[in-house]
């Protein structure tokens, strides 16, 4: 009987030990499956938001239609091309008519900065943006010089450590002829615009320039303490493969614990460092 018994205990100890073993492969093939399952997520969150960033700027170049038919928008740009230097009178009947437009725009779709520009690329008259001076010109950038030749485009750039989201609409007065100008809409990325793009997207959003993160926007509960983790990530951007053949990397785990990944994507554009 105790041989029997010693018997059993062997057959119960090896019954354990795979018991063991089969809870440990399901809850590793379970882990495994989870962290496959997040990682499809996270790289169909990056796509939902690159098309809420492109739906943005559609909507936005819709919106600055009424400045591309703007009868002061165009008396303005009328009485400026060609001229040396811009006349006043130009200046100040653009601003009116470009701050009149911005005040007609929904609350999700006014801009932070409108320019008017003629045809040499010269800002006549703008509202919003501080910075410009007498001699401000635009036409240097490819947006704004295929603007001023018929199309609509929209673009990202980086001013002083600012990542400012941009449309350009063509001011046209007369089929055939080619167009009097062109309105520019400034819409900077800060903190409200990435609030409202996660709210949108249901995806937490970070974005950087030049080493440094200059908004975000996430879930409620999501712990800001993961987007901490993101900046030592950025230096080894440089040499990741897939982002320089791509622009994107592959799902990168972040943190100590690497309890949280994150993908990152270039701002298409000019901003090459966004």
């Amino acid at each position: 009987m105790m041989i029997l018994s010693r018997i059993w205990y062997v057959v119960l100890a090896v019954v354990a030990a795979v018991s063991f073993y089969l809870v440990s492969l399901a809850v590793g093939q379970y882990n495994r499956q989870v962290s496959s399952a997040s990682d499809e997520e996270l790289k169909g969150d990056t796509q939902v938001v690159n098309w809420a960033l492109q739906i943005d700027a559609r909507r936005r170049l819709d919106s600055l239609i009424l400045g591309s038919v703007d009868e002061n928008v165009k008396k303005a740009l009328k009485a400026a091309n060609g001229k040396e230097p811009v006349p006043a009178p130009s200046r100040d009947e653009g601003k009116k008519g470009i701050a009149a437009v911005n005040e007609k725009l929904p609350a999700d779709y006014k801009f932070d900065a409108l320019f008017v520009v003629d045809r040499e690329g010269r800002v006549i008259a703008q509202t919003g943006f501080d910075a410009a001076t007498s001699d401000f010109e635009l036409g240097g950038y490819p947006a704004v010089f295929d603007g001023l030749h018929g199309f609509l485009r929209d673009d990202t750039w980086v001013l002083d450590n600012r990542i400012v989201r941009v449309v350009v609409r063509p001011v046209e007065d007369e089929v055939g002829q080619p167009p009097l100008g062109a309105v520019v809409g400034f819409k900077n990325v800060d903190t409200d615009f990435c609030r409202e793009l996660a709210k949108r997207t249901r995806a937490n959003v970070a974005f950087f320039t030049n080493g440094n993160r200059v908004a975000q926007g996430a879930q409620e509960g999501f712990g800001a303490g993961a987007f901490d983790d993101l900046s030592g990530e950025l230096s080894k951007l440089a040499t990741d493969d897939a982002f320089k053949a791509s622009g994107r990397t592959d799902v990168r785990p972040l943190g100590p614990k690497k309890d949280a990944s994150a993908i990152f994507s270039r701002l298409p554009g000019d901003a090459g460092e966004a």
